[in-house]
């Protein structure tokens, strides 16, 4: 202190010892303390420590000088006297153990023999138990990530070298144990990787620790182990002090989630596929949907939503089993998804309905070319089941500028409707009054009820005729409904409503009887001419025989001119189905299968069906004589035909090229515009007296 006298320095000091936040003390040549601070009281738990020995006080007595007689050398500092710091352990008055500092100092200015020292005192207590807390509690975490498999390693802050690795880290990157430390740290993200591969780079992640701007963080990815084999892992990075608190490594924490990581992909490819074939479900439909309309529309153009329908399959899983039917369902699949290019995409609904979405289509002309594509993949039978299967289904098209889910599938479905309604094996392009339509739709459906309490369906009669003379051998009964306020419809309005509804029952029923009755009128004349009648596949449960029975009896009619035609699919083996065929036959009436070749056939069957007549699609007879492949198709359902003893009718002749090709072939029977129209019930008398 400039200007101060030598009192006054002493005065300051002696000031500022008392108010140090060390302990501080003076002890004679014996280790007796002559002086002591309050801090230093303090520290060793007493009230005042002047007058008590080192050792009294838990110092030991070898922090004091020792005599000069005992140095080797009278130059040399004595040996007690080392000037560097030394960690006591002390034990207090009150039985608290705590951790002290201590350095000491010899005052030279004292005779040798009696020369006195000078001591500080710190309490270190809580830093020496922080560290040994630290230090047990690393020992416990790798003790727990040795149990738990989890790798855990330490990092120097220079992010240079691995300090520390336990087993599960060697083993997750391919190393031995202890083989990692000393390595360098980036084997821990693949010295191979590219930056950012998968989610957080861990490179650039540490760098962020190491730098301050994260206390913690985490990143996944792909890395390459010694093997060379890849592995998914997730780390953990932290900054971890040392001994003296202060950040000395990053701790990294991983764990190999290669599994996890596989079977979170398997859930996510299942949230959005179907099981049975592996084509997309109605989520990812949603998804494909939701991300054209968000795309902006310079860069969509248009979408295009197709609905398909496979006709009749209920009945192959009536017939064949639901095995045979998830078989065939596969198949389809495949097909679909191996005739679509990279913007369509093919997702199964459900059932046997699958959807194909088109984010670039620019014109109906497109759309309608992806749905014939698609249809002509049915084109080859299906070998399922021991069996061949031919299947046919019907499309239902949605374009727009302005991708809509529900919308879209709404229009496509009432589209697809339309299809059917037009028969199998169609094409169909939804506009606004299809909607208007469906709404229709309900309307009839509820109306249905009335019209037949009201007698207002009506059935009309086509003539089917000998080929080679032209006589006529049956009529087959049609209905119309004589709508109050629609005037005529004819039953592509309204047969398919009646199914979905369970109207087709009472309306079956009521066709039957009819006819049968009107047959018995004409059988008196002509008693030669059958009448047939459409039987849905609904109708064929185990009553049916009954039904007919009763309505024969009724009318008087012989079971020899009652043919009751029953579609394709209807018909397959269902022991159910074949049994109540069988019951009919018994009765004496005559079987035939409408459309054969359409729907899904069985050719290994047609020797078990109860089955006295083929009658052949008139899709196949529009190309008979206009095409080799469309006249061999015919010319082999004949011969089947004839194989099985069965006869052949060719429905829609409307040529006279085509009756004479058919002539040609060998048809005995056919049906069409070119012989007649459908004729009302009235008009069938004079039909027949002019033959």
């Amino acid at each position: 202190m400039t200007g101060a006298s030598p009192g006054d320095s002493a005065r300051v000091l002696g000031q500022v010892v008392e108010m140090a936040h060390i302990g501080f003390g003076i002890a004679d040549a014996g280790g007796t303390i002559t002086r002591a601070n309050p801090r230093l009281a303090e520290i060793l738990g007493r009230t005042d420590p002047v007058g008590l020995t080192l050792d009294e006080l838990g110092l030991e007595a070898d922090i004091a000088p020792r005599p000069a007689s005992q140095s080797d050398n009278g130059d040399d500092p004595p040996p007690g006297l080392d000037p560097g710091p030394d960690e006591r352990l002390i034990q207090r008055p009150d039985g608290r153990r705590a951790w002290t500092l201590i350095e000491r100092s010899e005052l030279t200015d004292e005779p040798a023999r009696s020369r006195a020292f000078m001591f500080t005192v710190s309490d270190i207590d809580s830093l020496k138990r922080a560290q040994a807390d630290a230090l047990s509690r690393d020992a416990r975490l790798a003790d727990f990530a040795q149990f738990v498999g989890v790798g855990v390693c330490r990092i120097d802050m220079d992010l240079e070298i691995i300090v520390e690795a336990n087993d599960a880290i060697s083993a997750i990157y391919g190393y031995e144990p202890d083989e990692l430390v000393g390595a360098d740290p980036r084997v821990l993200v693949g010295l191979d990787q590219p930056e950012n591969a998968v989610a957080a780079d861990l490179e650039t992640l540490a760098q962020q620790l190491v730098s301050g701007q994260l206390r913690t963080g985490k990143g996944e990815r792909v890395v390459t182990r010694r093997d060379g084999h890849q592995v998914r892992v997730r780390a953990a990075l932290a900054r971890s002090p040392g001994a003296d608190g202060r950040p000395r490594y990053l701790t990294a924490v991983v764990q190999d989630v290669t599994e996890q990581h596989a079977e979170a992909e398997r859930i996510r490819h299942q949230a959005l596929h179907d099981s049975l074939t592996g084509l997309a479900n109605r989520a990812r439909f949603a998804q494909l949907v939701a991300d054209a309309a968000a795309r902006s529309e310079s860069q969509r153009g248009h979408v295009a939503v197709l609905f398909l329908d496979l006709d009749q399959f209920k009945l192959v899983n009536d017939a064949l089993g639901h095995f045979v039917g998830d078989e065939l369902l596969r198949a389809v699949a495949y097909r679909f998804n191996q005739a679509v290019h990279e913007p369509e995409t093919v997702i199964r609904f459900g059932g046997d309905e699958f959807v194909v979405f088109c984010k670039e289509i620019y014109r109906v002309e497109d759309a309608e070319e992806v749905a014939r594509r698609l249809l002509s993949t049915l084109q080859t039978p299906f070998t399922v089941g021991g069996s061949h299967v031919f299947v046919t289904a019907c499309v239902g098209i949605s374009l727009s500028a302005e991708p809509h889910a529900d919308r879209m599938l709404r229009e496509a479905d009432a589209a697809m409707y339309r299809a059917k309604a037009l028969g199998p094996d169609r094409i169909a392009v939804f506009d606004p009054t299809l909607l208007d339509r469906s709404s229709r739709d309900l309307q009839l459906s509820t109306q249905m009820h009335a019209a037949l309490a009201e007698e207002q369906f009506v059935l009309e009669y086509q003539p089917i005729v000998e080929l080679a003379t032209g006589r006529i051998a049956g009529l087959e009964a049609l209905v119309r409904w004589e709508h109050p306020a629609e005037g005529r419809l004819p039953p592509s309005e309204f047969v398919l409503i009646a199914e979905r509804t369970g109207m087709i029952l009472p309306l079956g029923g009521w066709i039957l009887r009819r006819a049968c009755a009107d047959a018995r009128v004409w059988q008196r004349t002509h008693p030669e001419v059958a009448v047939h009648v459409n039987v849905s596949p609904s109708q064929l449960v185990d009553t049916l025989p009954d039904e007919v029975g009763a309505a024969l009896e009724a009318s008087g009619l012989a079971p020899q001119r009652l043919v009751l035609e029953v579609s394709e699919a209807a018909m397959l083996p269902d022991p159910a189905e074949v049994d109540v065929a069988g019951g009919l036959r018994g009765l004496g009436v005559t079987i035939a299968l409408d459309d054969f070749g359409t729907g899904y056939s069985c050719l290994a069957f047609l020797d078990r069906l109860p089955l006295d007549e083929l009658k052949i699609d008139r899709q196949f007879v529009d190309r008979v004589g206009q095409s080799d492949v469309g006249t061999a198709v015919v010319s082999t359902i004949l011969r089947l035909s004839q194989t099985f003893g069965l006869r052949a009718v060719a429905k829609g002749i409307e040529t006279k090229a085509q009756l004479q090709a058919l002539l040609e072939l060998g048809c005995e029977f056919g049906q069409g515009f070119h012989f007649s129209q459908p004729v009302a019930t009235d008009r069938v008398g004079g039909l027949l007296a002019r033959q």
